[in-house]
């Protein structure tokens, strides 16, 4: 197995190092979606580097159907590339047209089997390792098929050590693989300082500012990052220009149960307590261009996380040089970088609340 070389995905050249063509399937933005904002990403840097790129959007597979022929031109395509390149993240690859959901689930996996016996040359970045589509009865059917899916894999590629020492321990393969940082990719889409920002999204200069940003979830724990500062501002230990800003989302639209949480932790800013002690929250989707303005405005970018395995947030906190604080679970700890800080027990974060935020 390869060891765990570090390198931006995008950086390959053809045999004299000129350009390349390069198919990349994942999502892809109009779709909202951390993913496809990655690939989609990621496809813009290997042009500006001279290279072609084939964007396969998998929104056509999962609501056209993984039918033999959408199959078929998806290999074509893949094989034609010099390089060739999936995002994985189990959700991702659905049959929609498909009944019951064992089978809208059972043969994407199958069609991404044969591809990758099929593509030799297929790089597979593993954005999350999570086997599971849905909980309850037969949810242990899906860890096979993700098995056999992983184990077929010409090469893995992870965001962290610790990602991929967890996979390797989940599913006990040993493929091989290449770690490459999330932010490999990224480029800023904001050129504006903290002042600047600021004045763009119109928080006020001296506000000292948390900011948790991202999909809402409960794994995102950004109801304990709340408790902490509404117990902190009880007791009277944050400096009266403190904020809290949740800026959120649900990604998926019908997912009730999500947004009766995001709706509780709203009405928890909107409280006489939350809204006296400075927590805000701000339920709405911001575009790429305003979420790196509030990295920018922020003193610091916290990330409760309860659980992950690496995050987008971390990895453009870092490209832009904010500081980060991150609840130490999955690969995060690797993501916050040097002058960042991890904690485990909410006395660990009300310190690093009350380092960015007290009197």
């Amino acid at each position: 197995m390869d060891g765990p070389g570090i390198g931006g995905i995008g950086e390959i050249g053809g045999p004299a190092g000129g350009p390349v063509r390069v198919a990349v399937l994942s999502s892809f933005p109009p779709e909202v979606c951390g993913i496809g904002e990655y690939a989609a990403q990621q496809a813009r840097r290997l042009e500006r580097d001279g290279h072609t790129v084939d964007r396969i959007p998998l929104d056509a597979l999962r609501w056209g159907g993984w039918t033999r022929a959408a199959v078929a031109d998806v290999e074509a395509r893949l094989s034609r590339a010099d390089r060739a390149i999936l995002h994985y993240q189990v959700g991702l690859f659905l049959d929609k047209t498909r009944w019951p959901r064992v089978r809208r689930f059972t043969v994407p996996h199958a069609a991404l089997r044969r591809l990758c016996r099929r593509v030799p040359h297929l790089e597979v970045v593993v954005h999350e390792s999570s086997w599971k589509v849905w909980r309850g009865t037969g949810e242990r059917l899906q860890y096979p098929v993700v098995r056999a899916f992983f184990a077929a894999a010409p090469r893995l590629v992870f965001h962290t050590v610790a990602e991929k020492e967890a996979f390797e321990r989940e599913f006990r393969l040993a493929r091989p693989s290449q770690v490459v940082p999330h932010h490999a990719d990224f480029v800023a889409n904001t050129g504006r300082t903290q002042a600047q920002a600021r004045q763009a999204l119109g928080v006020p200069p001296h506000e000292r500012m948390a900011l948790c940003i991202g999909f809402y979830a409960p794994a995102k724990g950004f109801e304990d990052a709340a408790e902490r500062f509404l117990a902190l501002r009880k007791a009277g230990k944050l400096r009266p220009a403190a904020r809290l800003r949740v800026v959120t989302s649900v990604r998926e639209r019908e997912d009730a149960a999500k947004q009766a949480g995001l709706a509780r932790l709203v009405a928890l800013a909107a409280s006489a307590d939350g809204a006296a002690a400075g927590l805000i929250v701000d339920p709405r989707y911001v575009g790429s261009e305003e979420f790196d303005d509030w990295l920018m405005a922020a003193d610091l970018v916290l990330l409760p996380y309860r659980s992950s395995f690496s995050s987008g947030v971390a990895a453009r906190a870092a490209l832009l040089g904010r500081p980060v604080a991150a609840r130490d679970v999955g690969g995060l700890g690797e993501q916050v970088g040097q002058d960042g800080r991890t904690y485990r027990t909410p006395e660990e974060l009300d310190a690093i609340l009350l380092a960015a935020l007290g009197g």
